[in-house]
């Protein structure tokens, strides 16, 4: 149980943006797990880690952590931590410009998502992501019909607007344009 408390710490830290703080937390709860041999503890705890070093801007970091954590539970029937870790992968990929890729992983991993709406949710707002970035409106816009019932159903609002950068001039543009998608 103590690994669990110092990676919510670890996570605490790392919202209010006190990354130094955050990464000694989440490294201490990496110890704890490692000892018994907790695969599921160390490889969520990762996670976590490569948010760190993302915020950093630290991406291959960020890129080594996160394979390294797929790499831990493969074969472990792991499926839900898999598709989070995945989301986290193509999260980098995107940054990385490599939509293509990130395209790939988040479709595949949506279906390991099911039982935990805000991933399943934050796999459909990267896919859009994607598909604006590839200059795809209508796949976008089919991924913004999901988002809004998700964001509706489980008061995720605060979430979208966390990604108003991007969201805004998409909805502009399909205004203006009068697509008819928005």
């Amino acid at each position: 149980r103590k690994g669990w408390v110092y990676l919510a710490w670890g996570q605490n830290l790392l919202g209010k943006g006190e990354l130094g703080q955050a990464e000694a937390f989440i490294n201490e709860s990496i110890a704890i797990f490692e000892d018994p041999g907790n695969r599921w503890g160390v490889a969520t705890a990762w996670e976590y880690l490569h948010l760190v070093y993302l915020a950093r801007g630290k991406i291959e970091k960020a890129h080594d952590i996160i394979n390294n954590a797929l790499d831990l539970i493969k074969g472990y029937g792991l499926a839900v931590t898999e598709g989070i870790l995945e989301n986290g992968k193509a999260r980098l990929l995107t940054e990385g410009k490599e939509y293509g890729t990130a395209l790939d992983i988040i479709l595949k991993s949506r279906s390991k998502l099911t039982t935990t709406k805000y991933n399943l949710f934050t796999n459909h707002l990267l896919a859009a992501k994607i598909f604006i970035s590839l200059n795809q409106t209508r796949k976008a816009a089919e991924q913004m019909d999901t988002i809004f019932i998700l964001s509706q159903s489980n008061d995720f609002n605060r979430f979208m607007v966390q990604q108003k950068e991007w969201l805004l001039p998409f909805f502009k543009t399909e205004v203006n344009t009068g697509t008819g998608l928005y």
